[in-house]
């Protein structure tokens, strides 16, 4: 009964995969079935008849897609006559094959033979302005993949205008992106993935730049439409695959050595049936499919599995195949091109977002290691903590047991007596310290509040009072300097208090008898409360340990104490807003100045 629970519950689950899948497949069709409804609606079409057109007083304000055109003997011959003498400007869009363009009948551009006047290797697009009616003859063997467009010169130069700002957009958030990925992965060099993403960001930004759209940028690069094929599928293709392989970490999937040679061989054998199947004539988009049919599997192994960021990475991809869908069918005349396809390269559109969900998603997984690092920290800290505490309570506990002990069980003259009852109460005192210092540490970060102010002057007098009592026997020289001016801080005073009691408790604990100590303050933008003395001092490596919870100078432990006393100074300043520097000579040594701000 248990295993046909357990079956039920996974067939279950796979119907419900399938069925967002199927979701995520009509999504796709929806979202290209709105794009092409929005780029019919902003462009204007005109249509030919014998690849011949007319502009007259009806030629209005736009970009115009002409449509119609007749392909005979790889050439097309478009006339153009302007009735008016408008400006206008023509534009061939996508020339990155062999080609000869002549203007009635004279030669004005080819990119087939380099060193001629007539040479021009502008892949991305041409442009044409004339006044007068003319005759283009555009000569190539893929003439299908060029789109023609026209407009009065003044709307055509605003319309380049906007194409060239937003394919610099686009480059400009592939390369922020790519250089995003890599600050992070710099700072956090465990994270390899955010350097994978660099370099899909990098590359992608190079991807704008093969386009042939950033005519300066591309110089640079040396891409030409000789080179732009092969640039094209080697970038493609990595753009392709990384974003699996990404994806199939963010899912936990490891691949052994038998799966991995299974995966190479599902690719060939999509491969060789598409070729079968004449779906793709080249190698390029028959591994295209290949490589997306697994990114299918690996999406429908993350719903069945519901793995983490499931629903982002499908909503990322829905946008992605849409986009890239979308160019697809404009690319083969499927549906029209216009408006849309001239402004933007809307598969790069959608590649943005794919980039940016995946930088979402790391960043994301990033808090919550750091997130998880911080609470195994403070489960660390808690355990050190208790340990640290169950340790040093044990010698004034014991100390207090043993005194009364022998004074319970033993006779012995009232002296002596009184020495153990003094031990014991000693003792006492030490464990009621090391309670104050735990409760202290325990509360660091609720120590400033509007409601509490703390008057320097007060608590120096009552510190006075208390260490003069602990120094009644003159066994070191210890003064206090105050400032003449007071000042009230906005902290708890019982928290200000134990910051001022640690430090002057642990120059009196690591100085020599006959030492000397200093409490004080002074007042000008800021107050500085400093404790000096004239003890055993520490080395620079010390001095960068102090602060840290449970460090002792004195490793044998010897000293009484948790070690949490500087621990606990520490975290009352930082709380505060304020600061507090440590200057030690050994053997000479050490001076303690806490920084607080007035307001």
């Amino acid at each position: 009964m248990l295993y046909n629970l357990k079956m039920k519950l996974t067939v279950n689950r796979y119907i419900k995969a399938i069925l967002v899948l199927s979701i995520a497949v009509l999504s796709i069709g929806l979202i290209i079935l709105a794009l092409d409804i929005v780029n019919r609606n902003i462009s204007h079409y005109i249509g030919t008849t014998n690849n011949t057109i007319t502009v007259n007083n009806s030629f209005s304000d736009g970009l115009y897609t002409i449509e119609d055109l007749t392909i005979q003997d790889d050439e097309i011959v478009l006339n153009i006559f302007n009735q008016e003498g408008k400006e206008l400007s023509l534009l061939l869009d996508y020339l990155k094959y062999p080609h000869e363009i002549y203007i009635d009948g004279v030669l004005v551009s080819q990119n087939t033979v380099g060193g001629e006047a007539t040479f021009n290797d502008d892949f991305a697009y041409k442009l044409f302005d004339f006044t007068d009616s003319v005759k283009l003859t555009l000569r190539g063997e893929n003439l299908q993949l060029t789109t023609f467009y026209l407009a009065e010169k003044k709307h055509m130069d605003h319309y380049t205008e906007v194409r060239t700002i937003n394919y610099c957009f686009i480059f400009l958030c592939f390369a922020s992106m790519g250089l995003t990925s890599l600050i992070f992965y710099l700072s956090n060099r465990y994270s390899k993935y955010f350097l994978l993403l660099a370099f899909i960001g990098f590359m992608s930004a190079f991807k704008v730049i093969v386009l042939g759209e950033l005519f300066f940028i591309t110089e640079i690069f040396k891409v030409t439409s000789k080179n732009y094929q092969s640039i094209n599928n080697i970038t493609s293709l990595l753009n392709i695959f990384l974003p699996i392989f990404i994806t199939m970490n963010i899912y936990d999937i490891k691949l052994g050595r038998r799966k991995r040679v299974a995966v190479y061989i599902f690719l060939a054998a999509i491969s060789l049936a598409m070729l079968d199947l004449e779906i793709y004539v080249n190698w390029f988009g028959t591994v295209v499919l290949g490589t997306t049919c697994i990114g299918v599997i690996v999406q429908f192994y993350g719903i069945v599995m519901k793995k983490e960021f499931r629903h982002i990475i499908l909503l990322n991809n829905v946008i992605y195949s849409s986009t890239s869908f979308y160019k697809d069918f404009m690319d083969t005349n499927q549906m029209p091109k216009g408006t849309v396809d001239f402004l933007f390269h809307i598969t790069y559109i959608g590649a943005v977002i794919y980039l940016a969900s995946f930088i979402l998603i790391f960043f994301l997984r990033y808090m919550k290691q750091v997130k998880s690092l911080k609470e195994k920290e403070h489960e660390f800290e808690r355990i050190s903590l208790l340990r640290g505490i169950s340790h040093d309570l044990k010698l004034p506990l014991s100390v207090i047991k043993s005194s009364n002990q022998i004074i319970e069980h033993y006779d012995m003259p009232f002296e002596q007596r009184k020495k153990y009852m003094k031990t014991g109460l000693e003792a006492t005192k030490e464990l009621e310290k090391m309670t104050e210092n735990i409760n202290s540490y325990l509360k660091i970060g609720a120590t400033k509040s509007k409601d509490m102010t703390t008057s320097i002057h007060d608590s120096f007098e009552r510190l006075k009072d208390h260490f003069d009592v602990y120094n009644q026997e003159k066994k070191y020289d210890f003064s206090v300097v105050m400032d003449e001016e007071d000042v009230l801080l906005p902290m708890d005073p019982v928290q200000f208090y134990r910051m001022v009691f640690n430090l002057v408790d642990n120059a009196f604990k690591y100085t020599r008898e006959d030492g000397k100590i200093i409490l004080g303050y002074r007042v000008k933008k800021d107050v500085t409360i400093f404790v000096k003395d004239n003890g055993l001092g520490m080395t620079e490596e010390k001095i960068n340990k102090i602060f840290d919870p449970f460090y002792r100078i004195d490793t044998s432990r010897s000293n009484e104490g948790l070690g949490l006393g500087l621990s606990v100074v520490k975290g009352i300043v930082d709380s505060v807003n304020g600061e507090i520097q440590v200057e030690s000579i050994i053997d000479t040594g050490t001076l303690f100045k806490i920084i607080l701000p007035i307001k």
